[in-house]
């Protein structure tokens, strides 16, 4: 059995294969193999696919449009992505730079979200876009979040108490916490 490593495929960490490959797992889950994404593609194939997920392959420039509107990812966040791949010796972001954006810092956050989640909000699932809602409308949404040393005891009260997520606790459940804390 051979073991992969990132010697084996070096583009694997690169951001091109990252947002590839995230958007390959993600038509997956619809229902969309690799097989058909290769013939969209108009390959005969899935191993190019599977090739250019894995880092073993580079995905190619002149393809970018084609495979970003495919997988449904941001155009030009894609191909940045791809000429950073391809030409690892050039710094894009700086040649690019951050151009002003017309609607403000309002589209510009937009923009910026739609390049961190690498696909259009449009195409975000409707919970993420509830849980974004949710922490706008909110006064203090920081308060919303929990630290990394929190989340092990909201996952214990949630195993423990199935309904704690939409109904919260009783009050004689906060109250044997109170008293387990003190």
């Amino acid at each position: 059995m051979t073991i992969i490593t990132s010697d084996d495929h070096p583009l694997a960490r690169t951001q091109a294969t990252k947002m590839f490959a995230e958007a390959v797992a993600a038509k997956q889950k619809q229902g969309i193999s690799q097989k058909d994404l290769a013939a969209a593609l108009g390959h005969k194939s899935s191993v190019v696919v599977s090739h250019m997920a894995t880092g073993r392959a580079p995905i190619p420039i002149d393809r970018s449009k084609d495979i970003s509107d495919l997988l449904e990812l941001d155009r030009n966040a894609f191909l940045l992505a791809v000429l950073e791949q391809r030409l690892p010796m050039l710094d894009f972001q700086s040649l690019v730079g951050n151009p002003p954006v017309a609607g403000g810092k309002h589209e510009q956050l937009m923009n910026q979200s739609e390049t961190i989640g690498g696909r259009p909000l449009s195409a975000l699932p409707d919970d993420l876009l509830d849980l974004i809602e949710e922490c706008v409308a909110d006064k203090d949404p920081r308060s919303r979040w929990l630290s990394l040393d929190e989340l092990p005891v909201v996952a214990l009260i949630r195993q423990l108490r199935p309904t704690f997520r939409s109904q919260g606790l009783t009050q004689a459940d906060q109250k044997k916490v109170l008293e387990a804390l003190r």
